[in-house]
């Protein structure tokens, strides 16, 4: 691609960071139908969707989430816990949420709530990588967008205990607001328990109009409490979600090596833990969002991190872009 093209590309990225954070939450799913099919005029399928890989889409859509079970081995978690002694550690959940400096885990621990490692980093980490280009990750992902899957951001990050304050970026319940449609893994690189790190989900809070059935039949007085309040990009008060979706709650915990699918504009957070949680995440989406995270602000990574790691090919040249240089 041309210097010129791309600038194009990512002036165009950015107008539709821009529409996506306005425009109204009714309009969400015909934009994103929109940009599924002009990806799909442009990256071929990669052929039928298995059966039972559409079953577990249609759950996603449905629920808002899909236990994956397990991932990656203890061996293969211990290999990712071995590499990451290796690396630097910066405050916040990505990099650029914190104050920029390289320290160990246990200095951040010791200052942030969260601690978080350089793209790069994480990219170079055994397994990861693989992990994202499984054939039925993609294949959920692309049947739950409509096309081929972006990837768009992949991250490890701690939370520490004995914080005297919830850190509201992920442990009040929020939306997330990455793209039009997307869906998010979750990999748990410590044992996630219900009394320790816990992760909760509201069930069905992805698709507005169940949330604008619910908050019809569920909520008395409406004056102080609009609508729209339940769409806002902000963190909520734990108070009204429990109110209005506290049969909704899904409480998701499981050992090391376990993972979750889930479309993470529906409302969910993560607990406060007892002990130092490690979470790592890979997102699917529909365009390359340059502004979700901050965390990507040297570009791909060159070819060869991704040798031998990510099949050959147009298809998953195309998903793996923002990460890995085509």
């Amino acid at each position: 691609m041309s210097a010129l093209a791309q600038i194009e590309a990512a002036r165009l990225a950015r107008l539709l960071n821009g529409i996506q954070k306005t425009v109204d939450w009714r309009s969400r799913a015909a934009i994103a139908d929109t940009l599924a099919g002009l990806t799909r005029s442009m990256v071929p399928a990669g052929g039928p969707i298995a059966p039972e890989i559409a079953e577990k889409a249609e759950r996603l859509k449905r629920d808002g989430l899909y236990r994956l079970g397990r991932l990656l081995t203890p061996e293969q978690v211990a290999e990712i816990h071995a590499y990451l002694k290796t690396r630097p550690c910066y405050t916040g959940h990505v990099p650029a949420q914190g104050d920029g400096i390289a320290r160990t885990v246990e200095e951040c621990a010791g200052l942030a709530n969260c601690g978080s490692y350089q793209r790069a980093d994480v990219l170079a980490a055994p397994h990861l990588l693989e992990l994202a280009n499984r054939p039925e990750l993609l294949g959920i992902a692309e049947a739950y967008l409509g096309c081929a899957p972006t990837i768009y951001s992949i991250n490890l990050f701690w939370s520490f205990p004995d914080r005297s304050e919830k850190y509201p970026v992920t442990q009040l319940y929020h939306r997330d607001f990455d793209d039009f449609r997307f869906c998010t893994l979750f990999i748990f690189m410590t044992d996630i328990r219900g009394s320790d790190g816990a992760h909760y989900y509201m069930r069905n809070t992805h698709r507005p109009d169940y949330v604008e059935q619910a908050y019809n039949e569920r909520l008395r007085d409406k004056s102080m409490f609009p609508l729209d309040r339940l769409f806002l990009v902000a963190a909520y008060d734990d108070r009204d979600c429990q109110n209005l979706f506290a049969s909704d709650v899904e409480t998701v915990t499981g050992p090391a090596g376990n993972g979750v699918i889930e479309d993470t504009y529906g409302l969910h957070k993560g607990d406060v833990p007892k002990t130092p949680r490690l979470l790592g995440w890979v997102r699917y989406g529909l365009y390359n969002n340059v502004t979700a995270y901050g965390d990507n602000p040297t570009g791909p990574q060159p070819r060869a991190l991704g040798a031998g790691r990510i099949p050959p090919g147009p298809r998953h040249a195309f998903m793996n872009r923002l990460l890995i240089e085509p």
